[in-house]
């Protein structure tokens, strides 16, 4: 399991470099729709294409679901993942989506701090608030749908 998982990562981090895009990793949702699923503690993310371990387009992004959610869901013949909260990608595009759809965090950011890690105590005050995958990744889908300008991959 532990070699898949690097296994993975390193793909991940790959695309990443390949197609300057943010990469989402993600777990197969899987049945049964019951209080035991694991799924049922996750955000779920939905994907138009599935090919072998290849990276995949997200489309859409759901909350939490419950047991009827999660039932509707895995019997419609879509692709769920389980939404792992890992996200890679070149610290570029993570600043530029930042800077394009939550401003207010992108302008707490001390690029002239002598302190190693300013980004990430600046950004963990705003995280509380609003979290990264709804205010940027979900933001990126949504405006990719409109403008195809962005990709997400996972």
């Amino acid at each position: 399991m532990e070699k898949k998982f690097h296994e993975t990562i390193d793909k991940a981090v790959e695309t990443a470099k390949k197609r300057n895009a943010i990469v989402l990793v993600g777990t197969p949702a899987r049945e049964p729709a019951s209080e035991s699923n694991p799924g049922i503690n996750y955000g779920w993310f939905q994907v138009s294409s599935y090919v072998g371990q290849e990276y995949i387009r997200v489309v859409d992004f759901l909350e939490k679901p419950n047991i009827e959610g999660m039932a509707k869901m895995l019997g419609s013949g879509e692709k769920y993942f389980w939404n792992s909260g890992v996200f890679l990608g070149r610290v570029s595009v993570f600043l530029d989506s930042l800077s394009h759809f939550i401003p207010g965090v992108y302008g707490q950011i001390d690029f002239k701090s002598p302190r190693k890690n300013a980004f990430v105590c600046n950004y963990s005050k705003v995280r509380r608030t609003r979290m990264f995958d709804d205010s940027v990744l979900k933001n990126i889908v949504d405006s990719d749908r409109e403008t195809e300008s962005r990709n997400i991959r996972c």
